[in-house]
């Protein structure tokens, strides 16, 4: 009350809404890999979480992609696979790990999540590109962002680089991270060797990915994560990127050193190592349609039924019956697909988490949608902290809640003609909190909401009419 000691008339401004909701950003990944280098204004980052919002703010802060090394020998018998093959010669091309051979993908990865409309992400540099590439490092890479709220999403594309069980560790660490450690993100993850079609002679790799995820812990972990198969061939990686210094020769004399760039045969090689840096795993991709379905539709719309820039083709064709098992495995540990459709190119044809068998956290943007107002309202009720626990404060809480979900619905974002159909808030005494519960310095507030799920199957029924005649 304030203290009048002159007369006169005083003018008091009274707040008539509550405080508002504002919603988290769900569009921001953060990629965790190798750069060329990590320096901003004098200041090291490797190590550190850095915030870009484009691919030339990326180049000036962390390089650009590294220098690959190609080994060229000859094939063994017929009927062993070639990457060139002429009437005279049939040649294998293989890339160098590691940091002879330039082996990082972080850089390329960078290129295609701009390409297919990511905006603002995180880059967690955990070293050059004369370093190893190393599970360890890449997830502690992971651990350093436990310290950042803003990350939606999470994408370690290097991972698939490593040895199948290292592989193995920083994909369940994601997963770790996201579902347990933070729960305010979502892990977007790669199938090793996914290249490669589920006959192949080595193994199923979809089924050997899904045998790596957690079973015991499928309603937290698996449901922050989702995959996605088969690898792409793209074009992020230019010709005029890839010279022919880029191929060592040595083990096949009779080509030369360096190739002489005017032949056929050197086109075809050159071809052949171009389409082989070109192929990549769809992760980062995936995070940048995330970030574009977000920004344009919102987080509760299916990122799913959406093209795909800078790819020129899957790596596996999949035919409906091929998806089929991908989709709704027995086990629910489902693998999106991306697909070639005549007339719309390649598009993302799924939109499952981890967790396909659970009705509640089947959906990706269910899941996210929900970690949004989860996240959205904690933050909201920091305000309230240490303020009296009593019905004002209630009445106060409810109706700043009630109004964000209330925005949301008008967005198109919850089911229901109605607000009271959509959602509901519910705080205060015999309602949500008992009398210990205040004594104890506890403030309850339940709230339901009735997610958007996609139209995932839509059938058509027809059936025929008889002829009416008219008289």
């Amino acid at each position: 009350m304030p203290t009048f000691q002159t007369p006169g008339v005083f003018i008091e401004e009274i707040n008539a809404f509550p405080p508002s909701v504002v919603p988290v950003a769900t569009a921001v990944p953060a990629f965790v890999g190798h750069t060329e280098r990590a320096q901003h204004q004098q200041q090291p980052l490797t190590g550190k979480p850095f915030r870009i919002a484009s691919m030339l703010e990326y180049e000036q802060v962390f390089g650009v992609g590294p220098s690959p090394k190609f080994r060229l020998t000859e094939a063994g018998p017929l009927g062993a696979p070639a990457d060139v093959t002429t009437d005279q010669q049939r040649l294998v091309l293989t890339q160098a790990d590691g940091p002879a051979g330039g082996r990082y993908s972080l850089y390329w990865h960078m290129r295609m999540y701009f390409a297919n409309g990511g905006g603002a992400c995180y880059i967690v540099s955990v070293g050059n590109y004369t370093q190893a590439l190393s599970a360890d490092t890449l997830i502690e890479g992971i651990h350093v962002l436990e310290h950042e709220q803003e990350p939606a999403m999470l994408v370690v594309p290097e991972a698939v680089l490593l040895p199948f069980d290292a592989c193995t560790r920083v994909q369940q660490a994601m997963l770790t991270h996201c579902g347990v450690d933070m729960q305010n993100r979502m892990a977007v993850l790669d199938v090793w060797a996914g290249n490669k079609a589920r006959d192949a002679s080595d193994g199923d790799p979809v089924a050997r990915f899904r045998q790596t995820l957690p079973v015991d812990q499928a309603s937290t972990q698996r449901s922050y994560g989702a995959a996605y198969y088969p690898w792409l061939h793209t074009s992020v990686v230019r010709p005029n990127e890839l010279g022919v210094e880029h191929i060592d020769t040595s083990e096949v004399p009779a080509l030369g050193q360096p190739l002489n760039p005017m032949s056929p045969l050197t086109d075809a090689i050159m071809a052949a190592a171009l389409k082989r840096i070109n192929l990549l795993a769809p992760s980062a991709a995936m995070a940048g349609v995330w970030a574009q379905v977000d920004n344009t539709r919102g987080v509760w719309k299916a990122p799913a039924n959406v093209g795909l820039n800078q790819v020129v083709a899957p790596a596996v064709g999949l035919s409906d019956t091929d998806q089929a098992d991908l989709n709704a495995p027995p086990d629910g540990k489902a693998v999106n697909a991306i697909r070639v459709f005549t007339g719309k190119g390649v598009r993302v044809w799924g939109a499952r988490t981890l967790d396909a068998n659970n009705a509640e956290w089947r959906y990706i943007n269910v899941r996210r949608t929900m970690t949004m107002v989860e996240q959205s309202l904690k933050l909201a009720c920091q305000a309230w902290v240490f303020e009296p626990n009593d019905a004002k404060t209630w009445l106060k809480v409810k109706h700043q809640a009630e109004n964000f979900l209330n925005q949301l619905w008008r967005q198109g974002a919850l089911v229901g003609s109605k607000p009271e159909q959509s959602y509901m808030v519910k705080v205060g005494l015999g309602i949500t909190m008992t009398d210990i519960d205040i004594e104890c310095g506890l403030m309850r507030l339940t709230v339901a909401l009735a997610m958007l799920r996609p139209a995932e199957f839509i059938l058509v029924s027809f059936t025929q009419q008889m002829q009416k005649h008219s008289l």
